[in-house]
């Protein structure tokens, strides 16, 4: 009973921190500040947001908590998985399908401009769930990737262009460096 009662505050905590985060439909700077997860906190959160009946419905913003800026850093026609950057802004990467066909696999992207992305991952796997060292010495990334026999593998690319690959024994991974 003890377990349970821990499992049920350590939910509500999840809750009450997601009530907080960005809303990624929020205009401009309209109250964004005040639901930063971390108030008074400064560095960069990115987020996703979807508009289907825009040309681009597929887009990235970063909010800056120091200026209350959002920017929106990314949109193209292809799904977007997840996220990851640096505290700095100096480098974003997103899991994107590889083409707008919802049959494609997600690959890993670096985000060069507005409409640009770099493709750092190419294989027949979908490469979901990425994450980025938050400095901008270091900016080794992870993902999780998942093979034909539904094997869950997570990847770390180190920024030397070295990698390693670790099996997973869960369904669900989602990899944090």
């Amino acid at each position: 009973m003890k377990n349970v009662r821990y499992i049920l505050i350590a939910l509500l905590l999840v809750l009450a921190a997601c009530s907080q985060a960005p809303n990624p439909e929020a205009k401009a700077n309209e109250e964004l500040s005040s639901q930063a997860v971390l108030a008074g906190a400064s560095g960069m959160l990115y987020y996703l947001a979807h508009n289907p009946t825009a040309a681009d419905p597929f887009r990235v913003f970063r909010y800056d908590q120091a200026t209350d800026t959002i920017t929106q850093i990314y949109s193209g026609v292809k799904e977007i998985q997840s996220v990851a950057g640096t505290l700095d802004g100096s480098k974003v990467i997103i899991s994107m399908r590889e083409t707008s066909s919802s049959s494609s696999d997600f690959e890993v992207y670096r985000i060069d401009s507005l409409t640009a992305a770099t493709k750092i991952t190419d294989n027949s796997v979908d490469d979901t769930n990425v994450s980025i060292t938050r400095n901008t010495v270091d900016n080794s990334m992870a993902w999780e990737s998942i093979n034909s026999m539904a094997h869950h593998f997570i990847v770390v690319m180190f920024s030397n262009g070295g990698s390693v690959s670790f099996i997973s024994g869960s369904n669900s991974v989602q990899p944090s460096i």
